[in-house]
């Protein structure tokens, strides 16, 4: 597992059930791992949003160069 593998389970999964009611064990749950693993990769949950956002605005910025 790496931390893009994570951070799009977390568009995923926090699409479906919000950011604030999502709990990393769901997250977790989606990927197959424990909530260790994620901690192997990730602080937190806000540092996986923080990283959610990053990539967001690098996306978009993909489809602006284009």
């Amino acid at each position: 597992m790496t931390r893009t593998e994570i951070v799009q389970a977390a568009f995923k999964v926090w699409g479906d059930d919000y950011y604030h009611t999502m709990s990393l064990s769901t997250l977790s749950a989606s990927l197959g791992v424990t909530k260790a693993a994620l901690y192997h990769h990730f602080r937190s949950k806000e540092e996986i949003l923080d990283t959610m956002y990053d990539t967001f605005f690098e996306d978009i910025s993909d489809c602006l160069r284009t």
